[in-house]
């Protein structure tokens, strides 16, 4: 009994006039009208092909990822409108919806500002990658990150609703960390906050060693530095580096993240023994 139809193909030419950009990766419905659905999503574009979006809605002009806004009709089945909303970032990955209704773009790609090498193109980057963007259901993003909330390789984001509090997975190999922004004021996340990193407590590594059902106390470390995401030796991994040193304990290929209630639920790609994956 199941059926799908096919919408928002790469090339199509949008509401906007633009072409439908590459790469489609997360998405979520932000919004809901009746049957009138708006959807923002993900474009993991990998390179240094420029911005897709006008200059309103766009980061760093040299780069091609971003996201795409999406209205569509689930009593008729029909694509209403599409048009970009963010460009300029890179590998917009996956994210997470908001509670105040709105799309929380993550970039899975760490750079400094200066110069850059993809596909045999040398480009001069005006502004450091590796943060999240806000997407409201209603309009373009004003392309700003929101560096209080870290620079990494961002994976998933989850909405604590009650509190307004976000929790971030990394999807790092061999190390990784889950994190909470505790914004200074909920569904302002552009206001600033703190980050956090948990600690399970007796545990400080996370990776292997685990059965089903082993529970830990939780805790968290302060991140002090969140807009430092660039290790010695120019890795990515800023971040969980200090937070480990902090106490922190250590998760490998963070992704996918859920939030229900007061629980949040997240993976680890490559987790467990088997290296097959872990549910936490």
């Amino acid at each position: 009994g199941f059926s799908y139809r096919s919408f928002g193909c790469a090339g199509s030419t949008m509401s906007d006039g633009i072409p439908t950009p590459t790469h489609h990766d997360g998405m979520g419905i932000v919004h809901a009208d009746g049957a009138r659905l708006t959807l923002v999503r993900n474009h993991e574009c990998p390179g240094l092909r420029g911005t897709f979006a006008p200059e309103a809605m766009t980061y760093d002009a040299d780069v091609d990822g971003g996201t795409s806004t999406l209205v569509f009709d689930s009593d008729k089945g029909e694509l209403v409108e599409a048009r970009a909303s963010l460009s300029g970032t890179l590998r917009n990955c996956a994210g997470g919806i908001t509670p105040w209704r709105s799309w929380l773009s993550c970039e899975e790609a760490v750079l400094g500002r200066g110069e850059a090498v993809f596909d045999e193109r040398v480009v001069d980057l005006k502004h450091a990658h590796g943060f999240v963007f806000e997407v409201p259901f209603d309009g373009p993003s004003n392309a700003e990150p929101l560096v209080a909330m870290g620079q990494r390789l961002h994976e998933a984001a989850a909405v604590h609703e009650a509190s307004g509090d976000v929790y971030l997975t990394e999807d790092h190999d061999p190390i990784a960390g889950f994190y909470r922004f505790v914004p200074k004021v909920r569904g302002e996340l552009h206001r600033g906050g703190e980050l956090w990193m948990l600690k399970a407590e007796g545990a400080d590594d996370l990776r292997r060693g685990h059965r089903t059902g082993d529970r830990f106390k939780a805790s968290w470390v302060r991140i002090e530095h969140p807009e430092r995401g660039i290790g010695p030796g120019g890795r990515p991994d800023g971040n969980v580096r200090e937070g480990l040193a902090n106490g922190g304990s250590a998760f490998v290929r963070l992704e996918g993240c859920y939030a229900n209630g007061d629980t949040v639920y997240f993976t680890s790609t490559s987790g467990g023994d088997a290296s097959s994956g872990q549910v936490w």
